[in-house]
């Protein structure tokens, strides 16, 4: 009784054990057919012909190496990123910029001119790249100036 319950898993066990491997088999096949018979993308195609075609123009005529290293070495090949340096923001600036008041701005002959008030100094005239306290005077512009201290940049306005 006990070998006729173990014989009847045993051959249980085996049938299922068969099937997974039937279905095994056949994901096996179909991913095998797929792989090949599915084409190549367009795009992929595309980047290989691109690239192929921008090593050849560096690929030299016989005989003309030294042109060819000419080219490569003309080249830019690593671009480095256009950004502003950071400027750490102590207060100084804005504490300064208190003591400032624009009281107006003239056009000159060679140029504008703004009329500043400095707290306790009265009134100073000052010109692009003129000082004023501690600040340069980047731009003057209709109704503003901007002020530059430590790379800080502060507008006074009328």
């Amino acid at each position: 009784m006990i070998s006729d319950v173990t014989s009847h898993t045993a051959r249980r066990l085996i049938d299922r054990l068969g099937f997974v491997v039937i279905v095994a088999l056949g994901l096996s096949v179909m991913s095998l057919l797929a792989a090949a018979l599915w084409p190549i993308g367009t795009e992929v195609q595309a980047q290989v012909d691109s690239a192929q075609c921008r090593l050849g123009s560096l690929l030299p005529a016989p005989g003309d190496l030294m042109g060819t290293l000419d080219r490569i070495v003309g080249r830019t090949l690593i671009r480095p990123a256009q950004v502003k340096a950071a400027v750490k923001k102590t207060g100084v600036a804005e504490r300064l910029a208190k003591q400032l008041k624009l009281h107006g701005i003239v056009r000159m002959p060679d140029g504008l001119v703004a009329y500043i008030a400095v707290a306790q100094e009265g009134v100073v005239d000052v010109r692009v790249g003129g000082r004023v306290l501690e600040f340069t005077v980047k731009q003057i512009g209709p109704g503003v100036v901007t002020l530059l201290l430590e790379g800080e940049e502060i507008e006074l306005r009328n």
